[in-house]
């Protein structure tokens, strides 16, 4: 499966941009790096659309703040999300807002790709992440890889009832 990764705020013009918006929120709000047990759970983050719109007018005002990258691929002649990455570049935060990867993508070097792009946006080898508690596993593999470090949990951080693992720093 090939894939091309772009950068949210290199897309030109403005049309494809919008169209680009519609589509990752679209595959925030569907898609998700969960195993198929839990995947009725989704969207795991309550009022995801509002962060998101959030996100892309900070991307429009500031890039060098926050991005999205894109992972596109073609399924059966049809441009296609494969995965999807926004990330925060403050001097007080660096982190890895959103990871995911669509389960028919992951395991194909998607993830590792981007989380490289993410050292060389943020900086620092070892970003601030936060996964919910159904996906430890599901990153464990990667996280291993690169050496992150589980350095927090939190209950109640973004659901009631869900604990959320924090890496590679602390929740400010």
């Amino acid at each position: 499966m090939e894939y091309q990764i772009i950068k949210y705020s290199d897309i030109n013009p403005d049309t494809l941009k919008e169209l680009f918006e519609r589509l990752s929120l679209e595959y925030l709000e569907s898609e998700s790096v969960l195993n198929q047990q839990i995947q009725g759970f989704l969207p795991a983050y309550p009022d995801i659309s509002n962060w998101y719109n959030k996100v892309i007018q900070e991307i429009k005002i500031n890039p060098n703040n926050r991005e999205m990258f894109i992972s596109l691929s073609n399924e059966n002649n049809s441009l296609s999300i494969s995965g999807l990455m926004i990330l925060k570049n403050h001097l007080e935060e660096k982190k890895i807002c959103t990871l995911r990867i669509k389960d028919s993508y992951q395991k194909k070097g998607i993830g590792s790709e981007l989380l490289e792009i993410a050292f060389g946006f943020l900086d620092t080898k070892k970003p601030l992440i936060t996964v919910p508690e159904e996906s430890v596993d599901i990153f464990s593999r990667i996280f291993n890889k690169y050496g992150f470090e589980k350095k927090d949990e939190i209950p109640d951080l973004y659901r009631k009832n869900k604990i959320e693992y924090i890496y590679n720093g602390l929740f400010k």
